[in-house]
């Protein structure tokens, strides 16, 4: 059984609006980490205007969901999280292993930025949930935002996502800003041999083709996607993983094609 409790939060915005979800009980959803939050919409936000809604919580190893979107995670307490959304209504889920989700509302504003820091309570007794993570579930297209810390001396730091993908896409995978030393896709089939692809180290900036990686997926299902950085240094990570469009036609095969003309895509 699982409980929500409202989300408890400084608002720096002059007219911004949190309203909060009460306390909920007999929620039929498991209380894991990775299976209490909302599917994850693989459908981006639609352009026009924005605001920003810093997040942060005050226990480690946090998922953040808007709008039953996966939009990132922390990795220490009071880590923040900083998202441009669309102007209006968004409901914001915050989730934690052994914790209590905490669901609000929240109304973003043009031009401004609102700043929340969420307190999570501790599930006690039998309502703790068994220690079972899942990877969240994100989309193709999606922008996904994390923080990886891996302490002097020790092993590295891994973070874990999962993704739906169709026989035959060509995915482009490629981090805007981190330190990231390895992106490994694999099936979820056991037994799969996972896809591996080294990424230049202290990345900052737009994200040049040169710095991408591309991979055709074999076969339609889910697959596990895991990016490694090394000690010493924490890892703040923002990563794409994008559909990649049509090749250019062999002019050899295709004479009449004009000019950097793509071909049609055979699905889409």
């Amino acid at each position: 059984m699982r409980r929500t409790v409202p989300l408890i939060a400084l608002l720096v915005s002059a007219s911004a609006i949190l309203a909060f979800v009460g306390p909920r009980t007999a929620d039929p959803q498991p209380a894991t980490k990775a299976d209490t939050a909302p599917a994850t919409s693989i459908t981006p936000w639609a352009a026009g205007p924005r605001g920003e809604l810093q997040l942060s919580a005050d226990v480690d190893d946090v998922q953040i969901f808007i709008d039953a979107r996966f939009v990132g995670e922390t990795g220490r307490a009071g880590t923040q999280l900083l998202v441009r959304l669309p102007v209006g209504p968004h409901e914001v889920r915050v989730t934690a292993t052994r914790h209590a989700d905490l669901v609000g509302r929240i109304d973003i504003e043009l031009n401004k930025r609102i700043r929340v820091r969420g307190h999570l309570i501790p599930l006690a007794g039998d309502a703790m949930p068994p220690p079972v993570p899942s990877p969240p579930l994100i989309g193709v297209g999606q922008t996904v935002r994390t923080k990886l810390v891996a302490k002097r001396g020790g092993p590295p730091a891994r973070a874990s996502w999962r993704f739906e993908a169709e026989a035959g896409d060509r995915i482009l995978l490629g981090a805007l800003y981190g330190s990231i030393k390895l992106f490994e896709v694999r099936s979820d089939k056991s037994g799969a041999t996972p896809v591996l692809m080294e990424q230049p180290e202290h990345l900052s900036g737009p994200l040049p083709v040169s710095r991408t990686r591309e991979f055709t997926v074999p076969e339609t299902g889910t697959y596990n996607l895991t990016a490694t950085a090394s000690p010493p240094k924490p890892a703040p990570l923002v990563f794409g993983l994008y559909r990649a469009p049509p090749p250019i036609p062999d002019p050899a095969k295709f004479p009449k094609a004009p000019p950097g003309r793509r071909l049609p895509s055979p699905k889409r």
